[in-house]
């Protein structure tokens, strides 16, 4: 069996780089109650892969992901650009998603008339991920790969 505690210790420290527990509910959607239960090191909870990916991508770095990948005895590396690839139907539907996601998180946050510090972390993070995948697609737009 996976020892859990180099996980749990992994998913501490991405709560401590997102602004702690109220701000990692806040930014990943996960509840509050359910993030603590899955770093507590005597709850059974595991993190699922769905939400160690979630952790790690708005985060900004595979931290969680890593180490599940250590604990079975693998590295996780980035691929290089050439190496993943560009795909312009996903790319776009991607685009096209995030910006809905944008969109839905906007008027969630202008639902009480009052914009939280949470709040503008989130959108900020969403505005700078949605423009990086859209360089991302117009890069390959130009070069025209759609592999």
């Amino acid at each position: 069996m996976m020892n859990d505690i180099p996980i749990k210790s992994a998913l501490k420290r991405q709560i401590a780089a997102l602004g702690g527990l109220e701000a990692a509910a806040e930014l990943t959607g996960i509840s509050k109650s359910h993030i603590q239960r899955l770093a507590d090191i005597n709850a059974r909870d595991r993190v699922t892969l769905a939400d160690a990916a979630k952790i790690d991508e708005i985060a900004g770095d595979p931290v969680i992901l890593r180490v599940v990948a250590a604990a079975l005895g693998y590295r996780l590396d980035a691929l290089a650009t050439d190496e993943r690839g560009t795909n312009l139907r996903r790319d776009a539907n991607t685009l096209i998603i995030k910006t809905a996601e944008l969109g839905s998180a906007v008027s969630e946050a202008l639902e009480d008339g009052i914009i939280s510090d949470n709040e503008v972390v989130l959108l900020t993070k969403m505005l700078i991920d949605l423009q990086a995948r859209n360089s991302e697609l117009l890069k390959a737009l130009q070069g025209r790969r759609t592999g």
